[in-house]
């Protein structure tokens, strides 16, 4: 397990194909390796990634793994790259009466943003998103980058007491259309789907292809006929309590055929227009995620680079129907002896994460099944 126990570098799977193992837990200048099985989690639909690193060993065990403990500061190095800066969450050891397995789990460092509420002041003034993700971020210790438009400065921000960062800026991303990500060594991204480029290879299934499996959905239960957002503006001597109190937005689903209201409670103050774009954010936005389709490749990487969320990737799959590009949405890679280094790639719409207007793309399921 330390920088200068033996372990070996490659597993062998039962198809013969040798893959790269040589992962690496960086614990306070101390390097600790011959893992026996890990996964590493990033998704769209998540800030902060995950990675559990575990070891079995024939009792008692390596004496020395004692040395890890809960908070303290941690990479995870692929090969010579670190994909993952953070902290260790937890410890698991489970011992029987032929082995002893430990695992060690953490998530990047913003997971505080998760978990960490915000203090005082709770109310900021004529802020654009930018400016209110440095300030809460700061006390951290974390990098904000800006890969997309942020749109308009809030007149105001209202935190209420016990609020976490991240529900903070989650709410004022969605009224600007704006994706956080994480790009898991240490800072939060401003972005939009896809911007992290193009995947390293297409996804192919069939024969021939790179894909060993794929499962698909298909589910209406989160979609609507009707959206009404109900919002409240600021008041001014230019506008009156009434024309204040309630500006809306609607939009329909004309592919939800039966009577399926949904109203929404903007999460901002706002005028008629920024209820009107939340309305229709949030039927594309539920449109778009009633289909979804995960597949398996094996290995972690593809042309020498690490699959990874937020890219775009040309799929080609006659099984399931699918001809296009998507977003991937969520990337668990594992590595066990027996199964050796595969990859579940979860597939959906770039509108499932963006704001759009208009259908969601041909070929990806909308109103069937």
């Amino acid at each position: 397990m330390p920088d200068d126990a033996p372990t070996p570098d490659v597993i062998r799977t039962e198809g013969g194909n040798d893959q790269l193992a040589g992962v690496t837990l960086a614990v306070d200048g101390r390097l600790w390796r011959g893992w026996t099985s890990i996964q590493l989690n990033h998704g769209i639909d998540q800030l902060a990634a995950t990675w559990s690193l575990g070891i079995t060993r024939q009792w008692p065990g390596e004496p020395k793994i004692r040395d890890l403990r809960p908070g303290m500061g941690a990479a995870v190095v692929v090969g010579d790259e670190v994909v993952l800066s953070g902290y260790i969450d937890g410890i698991d050891d489970v011992v029987g009466p032929e082995n002893h397995v430990l695992t060690v789990r953490g998530r990047d460092a913003t997971a505080d943003l998760v978990d960490a509420s915000v203090l005082p002041p709770f109310e900021f003034s004529n802020l654009d998103l930018a400016e209110l993700a440095r300030r809460l971020v700061a006390p951290f210790g974390l990098s904000v980058a800006v890969e997309t438009a942020i749109g308009a400065k809030f007149a105001r921000i209202a935190v209420q007491p016990g609020e976490t960062a991240h529900a903070v800026l989650e709410r004022c991303a969605r009224q600007r259309g704006v994706l956080l990500f994480s790009d898991r060594v240490g800072g939060l991204k401003l972005t939009r789907p896809g911007a992290a480029g193009a995947a390293p290879a297409l996804i192919v299934l069939g024969p021939g292809g790179n894909a060993m499996s794929a499962s698909a959905s298909w589910t209406w239960a989160q979609r609507w006929s009707e959206y009404r957002v109900l919002a409240q503006a600021e008041g001014h001597g230019e506008r009156d309590a009434a024309a204040a109190a309630a500006p809306a937005g609607r939009a329909t689903d004309g592919e939800v055929g039966r009577y399926r209201p949904l109203i929404v409670l903007a999460e901002n103050a706002g005028s008629d227009g920024n209820a009107q774009a939340r309305a229709e954010y949030q039927r594309d936005l539920m449109a778009a995620r009633s289909f979804r389709v995960a597949y398996t490749v094996q290995g972690w990487r593809a042309n020498k680079r690490l699959w990874q969320a937020n890219t775009l990737v040309d799929v080609t799959d006659p099984l399931i129907g699918l001809s296009g590009r998507y977003v991937i949405a969520g990337v668990v890679q594992t590595l066990e002896p027996r199964g050796g280094s595969v990859t579940w790639l979860d597939v959906r719409v770039p509108d499932a994460f963006a704001v759009a207007s208009g259908a969601v793309p041909s070929g990806t399921g909308k109103g069937k099944r």
